[in-house]
């Protein structure tokens, strides 16, 4: 299936959903960070450049949202090919 987005697009989505959910929550990094366990510095890189693994991400999305919502992607995936829908019919 084509994607209008790239990868880096999505990763730059992905830092701008957890700021703007850490502000939103009034959390400062630091904060963030003792929450987490993430280390600050990590928090601050990742604000400025997208840049995480992904552990670190789950960590920092635990705090902000549910990590539920991730699992849920999973679980609730469309078939994106005509073999997928004939395969789940």
């Amino acid at each position: 299936m084509l994607s209008t987005s790239t990868p880096f697009d999505v990763q730059n989505e992905l830092k701008n959903f957890l700021k703007n959910g850490r502000l939103s929550k009034k959390l400062s990094r630091r904060k963030l960070s003792e929450l987490s366990g993430v280390p600050n510095g990590t928090i601050q890189t990742f604000e400025d450049t997208s840049r995480i693994s992904l552990r670190q991400f789950l960590l920092l999305y635990a705090v902000i949202y549910d990590l539920d919502d991730i699992t849920n992607l999973m679980e609730k995936r469309l078939p994106r090919t005509m073999d997928e829908v004939l395969k789940n019919a």
